[in-house]
């Protein structure tokens, strides 16, 4: 079985906002129903900052984020998941899957319907917040 790599403009082009919600859902509905395991953080402790683990196991397969807050300007991080029959399907590398998971599941925090919104953000996560937001609200400026 061959294992998919995913960079970043891989995930620019093909994941939408409303796919990721829909995901994002997905998982805190198994995480209620029981179906999925997500079990706190992990952190290694590094010399000037940890690598932090985020793992997790659904019905389909098993897989894990690392990162680090190693002070660096990256934010990259690398996210590998396997099938339930141990074969290694994915891994996506770089920083901008976990932009657009922390979009998606800040945008289950419902937008009401006012006519400005404020972004306390910067950068690119600023950008997937209202990438995430554009699934509720039709934006016309920032």
């Amino acid at each position: 079985m061959k294992t998919t790599i995913i960079d970043d403009d891989l995930v620019i082009q093909h994941l939408s906002a409303a796919a990721a919600i829909e995901a994002v859902e997905a998982a805190l509905t198994a995480q209620v129903n029981g179906t999925l395991t997500a079990p706190a953080r992990l952190r290694a402790t590094l010399d000037d900052g940890d690598l932090v683990f985020t793992v997790g196991a659904f019905n389909e397969g098993y897989g894990l984020r690392v990162c680090d807050t190693v002070p660096t300007a990256s934010d990259d991080q690398i996210t590998v998941l396997w099938s339930r029959d141990g074969h290694l399907r994915c891994i996506v590398v770089g920083p901008e899957l976990g932009r657009r998971r922390t979009a998606a599941i800040d945008r289950l925090v419902k937008v009401d319907a006012q006519p400005f919104i404020g972004v306390l953000s910067a950068g690119q996560q600023a950008y997937t917040q209202l990438w995430a937001i554009s699934t509720l609200r039709h934006i016309t400026a920032v």
